[in-house]
């Protein structure tokens, strides 16, 4: 992947240029919702469920070993919705912030570092696209939802996003010099009106 779009970096490139950043983790879990592994568990606490239900317990050696499978299954799922849900609160409550942080789209990251190993480069599997902090000296910089798929239509697709998010921060950051514009001749007015 060395031949890569513009506006498509590695994290290993953007590492060693200065920029830091931490992983989307609320987004990201939902966004991600329940997985593959959150169904599996339900097809198996349904067939558990059958199993007690029409007395076939038996064809476990143990009765024991049923209700610890079963335990644990349910444990699992109930863990699993806890988790989705505390998510799914502190997202809302995210967005409930009175003074958002104003940023806008950077550019797109290739996850290339190790989650284990921060100095080891792998393969790429992960990519987001990397926000940047407006109107300040020292910017800080953060991810969107991390995707879990590399391929080439993809990262067009982030692309678009990319340009469709910079130009609503353009759009964004242009109304509200307008609507400042406004206040001030709004007052400049006013002011006119009371000089004698």
């Amino acid at each position: 992947m060395k031949n890569l779009p513009p506006n498509v970096y590695m994290q290993s490139y953007l590492q060693k240029a200065g920029v830091r950043f931490n992983i989307n983790v609320v987004d990201t879990m939902c966004k991600k919702g329940f997985g593959l592994s959150f169904y599996i568990f339900c097809l198996l606490f349904i067939l558990l469920s059958v199993i007690y239900f029409t007395d076939n317990i038996c064809i476990f050696p143990d009765k024991g070993h049923f209700y610890f499978l079963s335990l644990l299954v349910a444990l699992y799922l109930a863990l699993y919705i806890i988790r989705v849900v505390r998510f799914r609160i502190l997202r809302s409550k995210l967005r409930e912030d009175n003074a958002p942080i104003v940023v806008e789209a950077y550019a797109i990251v290739l996850f290339d570092l190790s989650s284990h190993n921060c100095e080891k480069i792998v393969k790429p599997k992960k990519s987001a696209i990397l926000y940047k902090e407006c109107g300040s000296k020292k910017p800080r910089f953060f991810t969107g939802v991390v995707k879990l798929s590399i391929t080439t239509t993809k990262i067009r697709l982030q692309e678009f996003l990319l340009i469709e998010n910079t130009l609503a921060s353009i759009l964004l950051m242009m109304t509200s010099s307008i609507r400042q514009s406004l206040r001030n001749f709004k007052k400049n007015r006013l002011s006119m009106r009371s000089l004698p």
